[in-house]
């Protein structure tokens, strides 16, 4: 992400562009925390777990900002995807049937035959969904030399 110069926001170090084709912010990616899950805090003198960052967005003149203390934050994002070549085949198949879902019953005049096309997507958008969510998941570690110890 890039600085933005010139925003002041109380409250925060650093203030960034939000990516234009972002839909919902996730979190901010901090790979030092993932690692180890601590930091020290300096304000209560001692370290602290954590796997966040905050993070706040927040809107300006119209555009939208993500606001945080953490220098060179890397934001991990849903983003709004519109070159197909990007969509999965789970995904096109159950757009595929969705279309059906909606033009068969006109076309053919057949409710059955929309059923039928509607069940098909909605089956395809949770394998979809489901192949999706399997590929992105990611268990932080959390394990550390005295526990592996024992």
């Amino acid at each position: 992400m890039s600085i933005a110069s010139g925003v002041e926001v109380t409250g925060w170090v650093y203030v960034y562009y939000l990516p234009v084709d972002c839909l919902a912010a996730r979190k901010i990616i901090d790979e030092t925390l993932q690692q180890t899950g601590t930091y020290y805090d300096s304000e209560i003198n001692t370290y602290v777990r954590s796997y966040e960052v905050e993070y706040e967005i927040i809107t300006q003149g119209g555009t939208q900002y993500l606001v945080t203390n953490k220098e060179g934050a890397e934001l991990e994002y849903t983003a709004n995807i519109d070159d197909p070549t990007l969509f999965s085949n789970k995904f096109v198949d159950a757009l595929a049937w969705r279309l059906c879902a909606d033009l068969v019953q006109p076309l053919k005049g057949k409710v059955s035959l929309q059923v039928q096309a509607m069940n098909l997507y909605l089956q395809l958008l949770r394998d979809a969904e489901y192949k999706n969510a399997q590929q992105e998941y990611k268990r932080p570690s959390d394990a550390n030399s005295f526990v592996g110890a024992r």
